[in-house]
């Protein structure tokens, strides 16, 4: 067991219902926490439950509850009071030594719990863009910040010390690798060029999906033949269908498999594997070659010249520099279908984001922080939950009229 903290036995840890890679990546913490002997109680909305089964009985204390969520303009008010209220009585009945906090909304009423109680808070933040959250990072009172890529730290820069603020990347767990990847891309055979395509099909997603359809029906030939499969679910998933049965390249099949519990078996049957965010690193961590794609249809070839642009966004797909999509795939499959493919290249590119993401290296930089957290120092101020809901009100009524009224302290 690691003691890197004496002071911190207790930790209390506040997750909030988000779906994608956000859960599974709070669970690695989790995980280190409890590996290293810290009394934990986690609280998680009732829609979790499904995901949080799997590691319930890993944890001291396990609650799922509706107090908190993703709260939307519509919410009412009153249930919001009433969470605010039954959720600070919890804190100030068990005082923790340490609250670990995942999100911006659920942060900022807890780092005032906390300020108030003396009670030292993290916030992990999971990624995605900020710009939503500002009117709330720029009034939360943090003990440390740890979040997920250089762009987040950048946003978050202009409202807290940069002290304070970590990037740690490191939040995937990849359990076996594919042996021999070289070996795999042989293409003496003429097979198909197969590749995977992780996505929700939701309608924001739709116009990337089907822009990156009409990308291989340009690239695929009779030089060129590719199989193409989507993994993910959504609203859009019967529109796309009739998309992708209207091509009609011969050279060109594609399978729409819906959701997928265990994507493994399809990373491993891949070439090519696109996706953004976890869906794309994990497989290139697994020995596979990956492309990142942007919600306009671009993508990019995940190499060491573009590591650190990409590295920087987390690989969200956001603010790619490859302008031709048609031109990067048919480099990417001809280089594998001649042999010209720098394999020297991929596989440094796989001992990068390892370092950077694998969760094998998380605890040391985990600690790290742990270690330099302090109680906030102590203020006369009285929290009140009906004056937080207030300000929490205020701040969005700022945000609206951003420009007219000041956001305050």
């Amino acid at each position: 067991m690691i003691v890197i903290n004496n002071s911190i036995k207790d930790v209390f840890f506040r997750g909030v219902y988000l779906t994608g890679g956000a859960p599974q990546s709070s669970y690695q913490y989790l995980d280190i926490l409890k590996h290293d002997g810290y009394n934990l109680t986690v609280v998680f909305q009732e829609g979790e439950k499904k995901l949080c089964n799997l590691y319930q009985n890993n944890f001291d204390n396990m609650i799922f509850d509706n107090y908190f969520g993703f709260f939307s303009d519509s919410h009412k008010y009153f249930s919001l009071y009433k969470a605010v209220r039954k959720e600070f009585k919890l804190l100030k009945k068990n005082k923790p030594d340490l609250v670990i906090v995942l999100g911006h909304l659920s942060g900022w009423f807890y780092s005032r719990f906390c300020s108030a109680l003396q009670i030292p808070c993290v916030m992990l933040v999971a990624g995605g863009n900020l710009e939503s959250g500002r009117y709330l990072l720029k009034n939360s009172r943090f003990s440390s910040i740890i979040c997920f890529s250089q762009e987040n730290k950048k946003v978050l820069a202009d409202y807290n010390n940069e002290e304070f603020i970590s990037v740690i990347s490191n939040r995937v767990n990849v359990k076996e690798k594919f042996s021999d990847s070289r070996s795999y891309y042989d293409f003496s055979e003429k097979k198909s060029v197969e590749i995977l395509l992780t996505s929700r099909i939701d309608n924001d997603k739709y116009d990337s999906i089907a822009n990156f359809i009409d990308t291989l029906n340009s690239v695929a030939s009779e030089n060129r033949k590719i199989s193409l499969v989507i993994a993910g679910d959504g609203n859009s998933f019967e529109d796309l269908k009739k998309y992708a049965e209207g091509i009609g390249n011969t050279h060109l099949s594609i399978e729409l498999a819906g959701h997928i519990d265990n994507l493994v078996p399809y990373f491993e049957k891949a070439h090519i594997v696109v996706g953004k965010g976890r869906s794309v690193l994990e497989p290139i961590m697994m020995n596979r070659i990956g492309c990142v794609i942007g919600d306009d249809g671009k993508i990019e070839v995940c190499t060491t010249k573009n590591f650190d642009n990409l590295y920087y966004y987390n690989f969200s797909g956001r603010n790619l520099q490859k302008d031709n999509p048609v031109a990067e795939l048919t480099a990417l499959i001809d280089s594998l279908v001649d042999g010209s493919f720098d394999f020297g290249d991929f596989e440094s590119t796989v001992k990068q984001i390892d370092f950077c993401y694998s969760s094998e290296y998380l605890s040391e930089k985990f600690h790290t922080v742990l270690d330099s957290v302090e109680p906030p120092k102590k203020t006369k101020k009285c929290v009140s939950p009906l004056m937080l809901v207030v300000k929490y009100i205020f701040l969005k009524f700022c945000r609206k009229f951003k420009g007219k009224v000041h956001y305050g302290k």
